[in-house]
């Protein structure tokens, strides 16, 4: 179980590392997959895949309904299918505080508002 939870910490620093990585990459006014270079999101990704005990993983990133990203690691291709069960609340947590950055909502927000 210690396992586990060491993988899951270090899952979510990899993450982390990645979204912020990413963010830098979309952040930027091209709109095209060649426009970039995603050499250092390869790096990590590749050793992500490695150093962790993980089949593989795909990355997409789209920016104005534009595909700017789309690669598979490991054993996974870009259409292996794998349920995300509670990996959603990481994903949720992320754009709701990215939606109290750009003032939209507040934490102190009612759901109902």
């Amino acid at each position: 179980m210690k396992d586990i939870f060491s993988n899951t910490k270090l899952i979510i620093i990899i993450l982390t590392l990645l979204l912020t990585c990413c963010t830098q990459v979309v952040s930027l006014t091209k709109e095209s997959q060649s426009d970039y270079d995603f050499t250092p999101v390869d790096d990590l990704l590749e050793d992500a895949v490695e150093t962790i005990p993980l089949e593989g993983c795909v990355l997409l990133l789209i920016k104005n309904g534009v595909t700017i990203y789309e690669k598979s690691f490991g054993r996974y291709t870009l259409d292996t299918v794998v349920p995300i069960a509670s990996a959603t609340k990481l994903v949720s947590a992320v754009l709701m505080l990215d939606l109290v950055d750009d003032g939209l909502v507040s934490l102190d927000d009612k759901v109902s508002e």
